[in-house]
């Protein structure tokens, strides 16, 4: 059972998006896009970590005392791609 966390502590779901994207990359770096493809629980793996990372991008979001502000997250998964097609 997880430990309710204080709503406002946002740094807790920034650190479980980094976790979780560190977790796909160690899933996805040895695989070629064609063997990722095929992998039917590695997709699954992926896929159930991605939907983690949403839901703390989510609750991040939720909680941010001020709408506005947009929260740039560094994630060594964006503005690149493993599997160039």
């Amino acid at each position: 059972m997880k430990k309710s966390r204080d709503p406002s502590d946002y740094k807790l779901y920034l650190q479980e998006i980094v976790f979780h994207t560190q977790i796909i990359e160690e899933y996805i770096k040895d695989m070629t896009l064609e063997q990722f493809i095929h992998d039917r629980k590695t997709i699954d793996a992926v896929d159930a970590n991605l939907r983690n990372v949403g839901e703390a991008n989510e609750r991040t979001l939720q909680n941010s005392k001020d709408k506005s502000e947009v929260l740039l997250i560094p994630c060594s998964l964006a503005g690149r791609s493993k599997f160039e097609v």
